[in-house]
């Protein structure tokens, strides 16, 4: 598993980071530790949930991406490595 969706996957159990699911697909992400807000669009909310029910790597998100979106696999690997980097660089901000 990354260090990344261990760091994530990490910030969700432990309460750090809230997630208020809005009725268009989006999210607010709550960081109580970074004092940070967030807004996720739909996609990185699929990403975000893959990793909460216990996707263990980039492709398993990727999939994810796939599954939901019907993009190519090739999109999807950088879209899911792109939020695991942009959200793994602001929960290490604290």
């Amino acid at each position: 598993m990354s260090d990344a969706i261990q760091q994530i996957r990490a910030a969700l159990d432990s309460g750090r980071l809230t997630v208020n699911r809005m009725d268009d697909g989006t999210a607010v992400v709550l960081d109580i530790e970074g004092e940070q807000l967030m807004t996720l669009n739909g996609s990185a909310v699929t990403l975000l949930d893959a990793i909460s029910s216990r996707a263990d790597s980039e492709k398993a998100l990727a999939e994810a991406l796939v599954d939901a979106y019907e993009v190519d696999i090739e999109r999807a690997e950088r879209d899911a490595s792109d939020f695991l980097t942009a959200l793994d660089r602001s929960l290490s901000r604290d």
